[in-house]
C-alpha cells in the first residue's frame, strides 16, 4: 500500500515543475484519487525529511503573525528530494538544477529563498513558453 508521502513523491516526480506550492500539491494528490487536506499532507511531508523539503519563502515582517488576519500568509513550497532520473534537454536539466538548489538553499535566509522562488517561477514561465521540463530515465 502506498503511503500519502509516497503518492506526493510520485506526483512531484511526474510534474514538470521542480517544486509545487503546498495547495497545488494537495490538488494534484487529490486528482490521483486520494482524499487529503493541506494540514494532513503537510504533516506527512514534514514527517519524511528524506523525501521532501518544505520551504516557506514568506518569512519575516511581511508574514502576518496575527491570528485575526483574514488573508493567508502565502504558500509553502514543497521540493521532492527523491532521486531524479537523468534529465533530457535544457528543460530537464533546468528542472533538476532548480530541484537541487531547493535541496541546498538556506531556509533561514529570506533572500536565498526569494531568489530560489524566482528561479522556480522562471522555470514555470519557460514551461508555458514550450520548453520541455520533464526528465526521463535513460
Amino acid at each position: 500500500m502506498q503511503t500519502l508521502a509516497d503518492r506526493a513523491a510520485a506526483t512531484l516526480a511526474r510534474h514538470p515543475a521542480p517544486a509545487l506550492p503546498l495547495d497545488e500539491l494537495v490538488d494534484q494528490v487529490r486528482d490521483g484519487g486520494t482524499v487529503v487536506g493541506p494540514e494532513v499532507l503537510l504533516r506527512a511531508l514534514v514527517a519524511r525529511p528524506d523525501l521532501f523539503r518544505v520551504l516557506d519563502p514568506w518569512r519575516g515582517p511581511w508574514r502576518c503573525a496575527s491570528p485575526r488576519a483574514r488573508t493567508a500568509p502565502g504558500p509553502r513550497w514543497v521540493v521532492g528530494l527523491g532521486p531524479y532520473p537523468r534529465a533530457l534537454g535544457p528543460g530537464g536539466r533546468l528542472k533538476a538544477s532548480v530541484a537541487w538548489l531547493g535541496r541546498t538553499v538556506d531556509d533561514r535566509s529570506v533572500l536565498d529563498l526569494v531568489r530560489w522562488l524566482g528561479m522556480v517561477r522562471e522555470g514555470e514561465r519557460l514551461t508555458r513558453a514550450g520548453v520541455q521540463m520533464e526528465s526521463t530515465a535513460a
